[in-house]
Formats: C-alpha cells, structure tokens, sequence
C-alpha cells in the first residue's frame, strides 16, 4: 500500500490540505503533471512515470473536423469530455504548485488518472465517486470482458484498512499467458471515451437511443414526450445484441398512445410489448434514421485523408454500432 499514490499523499506533495476543494481525479491529475513537468528527472516517482503511456487515443485528441463528423448521440459525449477536461484544467491551473501548466500537458495527466486509477477508500466517510487511487504496476493489466477477479487491500474489498493492495482472478491462466482484469461491465461507447478503445465481440455492448431519436423521425406529441421523459423511462434506451431494450419498447409505447389515455402510462408495465404492432413499426423507423446516421458518419470519416488515432477508434466504435443497428433491423424483417 505504500506504494499507492492516494489523495492524502496527493495533496502532501503538492503542499496543501488534504480536505481542499479539489476533487480526487483532479489532484491525482496534478500531482502526476508536477512530478513530471516540475520536479522531473529528481522526482522518487521517476521509475513509475516511464511506466505511462506518453500519449492517449481518447475522444478529446481528435481534430475538430473528426468530431464534426460523427453522430450526433457520439460527438454529444464526446463534447462533454472536452468540457469536463477542460474545467479540472481551471481548478488545477489555480495552484501554486503547478506554475505555467498548459492545458496540453494537463491533458496527458488528466487521462492517465482516468484509464488507470483504481478504486480505493481512504476513510470510511469517502463517497465512492471520489475514492481513488494509483497503483504503480498494478494499472498495467488490459481489459477482457470475461475477465473474473477481485480487487482492493488484501484482496477483500477496496475499504479503509488492509496492508496490500491485490488483484485476484477467479480463472485460471496458463504459464506465459497474458492476464486480464476487468475494467467494469461497459459497452463500447463507455470504453472509448474513458479508455481510448473499442472491443469486437463485447458482450456488455449496445447503441444508445434518446427521445429525439423518435421526435427527429416524426413519433411523439409533446404532451407523450413530456410524459416519458418524467417516466424515467427514457434514460436506459438501448439496442443491444438481444435487441431492444425493455425501456426502449416502453416509450414507444408511451409515444403513441392517445393523449386522454397518457395519465394511464403505467400500463405499459403490464402489456405485451413484444406483441404491439406500433411498438414494432416504431422502433424500426427509429433504427433505420440511425442505421442511415452512422452510415454517413463512417463514410465522412473514411473519406478524410488520415485520421488522428483517437478518431480511428471512434470509426471503429460507430462501424460496431453500425453493425448492431443493422443486424436488428435484419431480425426485425
């Protein structure tokens, strides 16, 4: 566990309160830009620093015009990332132990913490969104979805206490085989911008849908729209492998039903989904708006010239969704 950089030895190099403003990701950011760019070669972290990647294949390095190309329900959280980085970048920039940061060099830190800090309670009354940690060495194991293990001070849980950090498999390895862990049950979306990559054959994978998925092709009075959105209803809609989600079903149905029945939306609870002809109807006009969206989207970004490599993932990304989208659709006909 010692050597575990944590947000009390965080902040106990970077000079200041451990109960500062900061969030954890955010301080673990600037601790790692300071080692680096300041203290550099004299820094005790030296040997972990030539561990890191030098560069990242994440949303927020690709060119403008790239983002401008993709789906709009991808270039969406692709945007966001953008915001988020750059406001931690404000927060860090005000430091006094980080003097003539950039938002360039920032960046390098700010993603090494997001793809390889790990979960850690420092203190029984830390949230779990603030509790991490990085784990020199331990942060170099890649990601499989079948991956079975268990992580976190002597191998127990990731509480307060233990006197080593361990990661555990519930499977077996042969000799000279490379070990995986898993990084979370996350689609391909998730795992492109928060690690920089997609995987073929990801179990966990599926394409968003939103309600303006179904406004932009012509399904849906206000008064429905109103009365999914409050449903809560509309936040889970996927299409995955197994096809639409149960979510995904219900506010279709919500959206074509009669206004004077709308305040009777429970229904849908107790209906045959699967059973509903306008539900079907619907959600295939849904699809084919989207299937024909991605399709344009891979053609812009395969008629560009070259491509960043954090674009080449997020073409990788939309052709996965691409083929999702159209093996639905095939099912469905």
């Amino acid at each position: 566990m010692h050597l575990m950089v944590t947000r009390r030895r965080a902040a106990q190099a970077l000079g200041i309160s451990e109960d500062n403003h900061l969030p954890t990701h955010d301080l673990l950011a600037a601790f790692l830009w300071r080692e680096k760019f300041v203290v550099g070669e004299a820094s005790i972290w030296r040997p972990y620093l030539n561990t890191l990647p030098k560069s990242y294949s994440v949303p927020y390095y690709s060119a403008k015009a790239e983002l401008e190309a993709l789906p709009e329900y991808v270039r969406g959280h692709c945007e966001d990332q953008i915001r988020a980085v750059n406001e931690s970048f404000q927060l860090v920039r005000k430091l006094s132990a980080c003097p003539a940061i950039t938002s360039s060099s920032y960046s390098w830190a700010y993603f090494t913490v997001n793809t390889r800090a790990v979960y850690l309670r420092e203190h029984t009354s830390d949230s779990a969104k603030d509790s991490l940690a990085l784990a020199p060495l331990l942060d170099m194991f890649n990601h499989s979805c079948s991956a079975e293990m268990d992580a976190g001070p002597n191998s127990t849980t990731a509480e307060v206490g233990g006197d080593c950090y361990q990661i555990v498999t519930r499977k077996g390895y042969s000799r000279y085989r490379q070990v995986f862990i898993n990084y979370g049950p996350h689609d391909n979306l998730r795992l492109c911008l928060e690690y920089g990559f997609a995987m073929p054959n990801n179990s966990m994978d599926s394409v968003p849908i939103r309600l303006s998925d179904f406004r932009r092709v012509g399904i849906g009075h206000e008064d429905n729209v109103a009365t999914a959105r409050k449903s809560g209803l509309a936040d889970k809609m996927t299409l995955s492998k197994s096809g639409p989600s149960w979510n995904f079903k219900a506010v279709a149905y919500i959206l074509q039903m009669a206004p004077n029945r709308l305040p009777d939306w429970r229904e849908v609870f107790e209906v045959d989904l699967d059973s509903d002809a306008a539900v079907a109807a619907w959600i295939e006009k849904v699809l084919q708006d989207r299937e024909e969206g991605v399709s344009s989207a891979q053609k812009k970004l395969r008629g560009m010239d070259s491509l960043s490599e954090s674009a080449n993932v997020l073409l990788d990304l939309i052709e996965m969704h691409l083929t999702l989208i159209t093996s639905a659709l095939i099912n469905r006909s």
